[in-house]
């Protein structure tokens, strides 16, 4: 019986991030534009999404979903320029995904450990905002992006 209520529960919170954020997208800012695609072929457990190229910001490909056993979700990102995310995040609070864990970038000896990167959908919008945690626990913004369906 618990098994059940573990599986059922797991099942019901497992395509919350397609659900929330499913479809393509032109994601940038002032320095940048991209185009994503966010899917979940059918019967998949994860999330696919994809973003394209562009001369600044390499794409790529990550894999997101939830991962009952760590009672998050993870978000494994691999750049095609060699960088690697692997982030996790709890359930969202009011349509908040807060996304931490390590970020290793191509040339670099050791992972960030501080990234702090949200995303949220507000007026039928991707909103992410990109920071890093102080040892102290402090919240320092260092950038951001809006993506809109195409």
């Amino acid at each position: 019986m618990f098994a059940a209520l573990v599986l059922a529960a797991a099942s019901n919170v497992a395509p919350l991030f397609f659900n929330d954020f499913g479809g393509n997208w032109t994601c940038g800012n002032a320095q940048y534009h991209s185009q994503w695609s966010i899917t979940s072929p059918d019967g998949d457990y994860w999330t696919i999404v994809q973003y394209g190229l562009d001369p600044k910001h390499p794409g790529g490909t990550a894999y997101v979903g939830w991962l009952a056993q760590e009672n998050a979700y993870v978000y494994n990102d691999y750049h095609n320029d060699g960088s690697f995310a692997q982030l996790t995040a709890p359930e969202p609070v009011n349509g908040t995904w807060i996304w931490t864990g390590r970020y290793y970038q191509t040339g670099t000896k050791a992972p960030d450990m501080q990234p702090y990167i949200t995303w949220k959908v507000s007026d039928g919008k991707i909103v992410r905002t990109f920071a890093k945690r102080t040892p102290g626990g402090k919240i320092v913004p260092t950038g951001n992006d809006t993506c809109t369906r195409r």
